[in-house]
């Protein structure tokens, strides 16, 4: 089985970098637009934070994504103190939020 890479904040804002070089970022209503499109999007599996720290590169380079993120984790709670912090600075980025049980 192929062991997970964890990517450094470097590394992926690179990948922003090559990612808007070659594509148009879009939202789900757009998906279906002529032309070359990406549809950025992060399940937010266990850490809010890193979340956030990854929104704000993107934020910085003008890409605009879509973060998913659990209404029930053993590792987060959407309800504890510091959540809609989270939440509300991620939407001021100009992403969008969603959820999944």
């Amino acid at each position: 089985m192929p062991q997970a890479y964890f990517y450094t904040e470097t590394e992926y804002e690179q990948l922003v970098q090559c990612a808007l070089a070659h594509w148009r970022p879009v939202f789900y209503p757009e998906a279906l637009e002529e032309g070359k499109t990406i549809l950025w999007r992060h399940d937010v599996d266990y850490s809010p934070q890193r979340a956030l720290a990854l929104a704000g590169i993107e934020h910085r380079h003008g890409l605009r994504a879509t973060y998913f993120f659990q209404f029930r984790s053993f590792f987060y709670n959407l309800l504890e103190p510091g959540m809609e912090t989270i939440l509300r600075q991620i939407r001021t980025y100009g992403h969008r939020i969603g959820c999944w049980r």
